[in-house]
Formats: structure tokens, sequence, C-alpha cells
């Protein structure tokens, strides 16, 4: 998941310059606010499956047998809130892709501004008297 999510994210960016050409400020704020959220879910997404799987970095001391079993006895009470972080990370990555998702269909179905339609130009003006045939 995190990978696709890094995937649209890249494409996004290299496209983004011409996929906003013509759209308006309303549809780049839309753009720029569905981003941005799904960039922060996918942050929390992150965050929640790598404490889930790792625990969050701290330092234990280790040199005692009944230090070791603390740690042990702290680690398997966890275990529900781990779970609970996983199902939290899964939730959270199915839910930055669906704005990166939504976001890619706004940029396909934005309104562009319309083709702009030059007048015709009139004829350059001469400075040189016109000559009329005589009747």
């Amino acid at each position: 998941m995190t990978a696709l999510c890094g995937l649209f994210s890249v494409a996004g960016l290299v496209a983004v310059k011409d996929a906003l050409a013509g759209i308006g400020t309303l549809g780049r704020i839309m753009v720029a606010l569905l981003y941005l959220s799904a960039l922060g879910v996918a942050a929390a997404a992150l965050i929640n499956g790598y404490t889930a799987a790792y625990g969050w970095p701290t330092e234990v001391e280790t040199t005692t047998i009944g230090k070791v079993r603390a740690y042990d006895r702290i680690r398997r009470e966890q275990a529900g809130g781990t779970a609970r972080r996983l199902r939290r990370a899964v939730l959270l990555s199915s839910i930055a892709l669906g704005l990166l998702s939504v976001m890619v269909l706004i940029l396909w179905l934005l309104p562009r501004g319309g083709p702009t339609v030059t007048p015709p130009s009139s004829p350059p003006a001469t400075s040189a008297p016109a000559i009329l045939p005589s009747p």
C-alpha cells in the first residue's frame, strides 16, 4: 500500500504542472486540499503501521533477568494495542489511497478554461492615401 501511495505521489508531482493548466482557482484549491489531506493521512498510516510492527523506539535496560521479564510482560500486555494500531494503519492507508484517487478524478473531470477565440484582425492601416478609380 505504501508503494502504491508513493507511486501516486510521484506521478502527481511530475504531472501537476500540466494537469492544473486551465483549471480555475477553486479547482486548484480543491486539488491542493485533497493532496495535503492524503499526505497527512498517509503519514498517520505509516506511523501507526511502524509503531504496530516495531513499537516506539525506546532504550530498555536488560542487565538483569528481572528487567528482561518486565520488558517481556509489557510487550505481551501491549498486544491488543498493537492489533488496534495495525487495523488503524490499514484503514488510514485505504483512506489515503481513496483521497488520492478522488484528487486524480477531479484533475481529469474539472472543466478547463475554454479555448481562447481571437477576433479577426482588421487589415493594417496604411499611411498612403487610397487611390479611388475615377467615374
